[in-house]
């Protein structure tokens, strides 16, 4: 799924990876999600794929607001 941004928006995830096989593609799937917001916030749309991928109930619903 694509999440890239524009090259002026750029995030910072400070925090460590985490060492559990199970934790790191959780925290990476968290990355992501925020990354689809602001990808749906640079294409202007709600309802972009990347978003709706990475989230679903409140998660969708915070995403979209």
């Amino acid at each position: 799924m694509d999440v890239s941004l524009p090259e002026d928006m750029n995030l910072v995830f400070d925090w460590d990876k985490p060492e559990d096989k199970n934790e790191a593609p959780a925290m990476d799937d968290a990355a992501n999600h925020v990354r689809a917001i602001y990808h749906g916030i640079d294409k202007r749309t709600t309802d972009d794929a990347a978003l709706v991928a990475y989230s679903k109930g409140q998660g969708l619903t915070y995403g979209r607001t």
